[in-house]
């Protein structure tokens, strides 16, 4: 039986209010920032890097984020990639001082979309390159075409917004060798490693100029022996990678020959990490 003075109680009790929730931030999170977009977002990119004192005696960081309009039958063929930059502030004063001039806004002021393009279709994978994100981001999208992968020179393309009858951008350089939709992708160094669905697995080595403007591919390679879509991929040396399957085998490749040094068969994962 419940207590009528447990009741009572509840009955009593106030709504938590905007300022209860900010004083537990500090506990939940190291840092707090927000912008409001018009449409649902299905991927975020951090950059690794840290730009320092851009703004004097602050700290910002970089992010590739994407932007859907599903109501819309006049967008539905494409999507927002932006790039924006956080400003991070200092340790002693990012919990209050931050918090205590939350407002309920749109935009903080801390967070700038620099550029947007049109991406052609929904974007289903996005991955920068840890080497130079700004210059090489890798793509695919359901529409026109989920076996293409687009890679974009974002600093490099011209700006464009989200809005009916937007023309889509045109990406740098698309690979077009798969005839299965892509199911993966992951970066070491300037190779992009790609798996499909089909069960392949291809890596393609970037020019690794810092100063070039667009993506020139210097070599192929394919890796054939998985039967089932390939779910997740990684690398952390130039002379192995793995690769796990949705059937649960996960294959360790000598990249340089080509064939597998390891093979192991699990009945339930569906994530896999090298260490270093």
């Amino acid at each position: 039986m419940e207590d009528p003075q447990d009741k009572e109680s509840l009955r009593n009790q106030k709504p938590r209010t905007s300022e209860d929730w900010k004083k537990r931030i500090p506990f939940l999170y190291d840092f707090f920032c927000h912008h409001s977009l018009p449409h649902p977002s299905q991927n975020i990119e951090w950059d690794h890097q840290f730009f320092q004192d851009v703004p004097p005696n602050k700290t910002e960081r970089r992010i590739f984020f994407t932007e859907s309009n599903f109501e819309d039958e006049s967008t539905k063929k494409i999507s927002g990639l932006h790039m924006a930059m956080i400003t991070l502030d200092k340790p002693e004063t990012t919990h209050l001082d931050l918090l205590n001039k939350y407002q309920y806004k749109d935009s903080s002021p801390l967070f700038r979309i620099v550029k947007s393009i049109a991406h052609p279709g929904q974007i289903t994978l996005m991955k920068p390159c840890p080497e130079r994100p700004s210059r090489l981001l890798a793509t695919t999208s359901r529409f026109p075409d989920p076996n293409l992968i687009y890679l974009w020179n974002i600093g490099q393309q011209p700006g464009k917004k989200l809005k009916q009858g937007s023309v889509p951008s045109t990406a740098d350089f698309t690979i077009r060798d798969h005839t299965s939709p892509v199911s993966c992708m992951t970066w070491h160094e300037s190779s992009l490693i790609v798996g499909l669905q089909s069960g392949d697995v291809f890596i393609y080595t970037m020019n690794p100029e810092e100063d070039s403007m667009r993506p020139v591919i210097l070599q192929r390679r394919a890796y054939q022996r998985h039967t089932t879509p390939i779910i997740c991929l990684d690398c952390v040396s130039p002379d192995f990678f793995v690769s796990l399957s949705l059937d649960g085998t996960l294959l360790r490749w000598n990249t340089e020959k080509q064939h597998i040094v390891a093979s192991e068969s699990m009945d339930v994962i569906s994530l896999v990490a090298l260490h270093p």
